[in-house]
């Protein structure tokens, strides 16, 4: 049965994990959608996926291959603690 991946309005690490499902199973044949990267101000990564004639290239790179963006981290961050061991 063909099915799709639907999302919410994630932020690039989420809606990269989506993506990486839709591309392991063989069932998710139809178009779906990952509008979060694409309409927030910053997303906390240095560049998503590229999306080219409304497909997503998933990078050869370690992990989902996004590069966390710690200036924006730093720059959106409202608290931040410290555990000492």
């Amino acid at each position: 049965m063909p099915t799709w991946h639907g999302s919410n309005l994630d932020l690039s690490i989420r809606a990269a994990s989506e993506v990486h499902v839709s591309a392991a199973v063989r069932l998710m044949t139809l178009p779906g959608d990952t509008p979060g990267p694409f309409i927030r101000e910053d997303d906390l990564v240095k560049e998503y996926y590229p999306l080219e004639d409304g497909h997503v290239t998933i990078p050869w790179k370690p992990g989902y291959g996004l590069e966390l963006d710690h200036d924006a981290v730093d720059k959106y961050c409202k608290r931040q603690y410290t555990i000492e061991v």
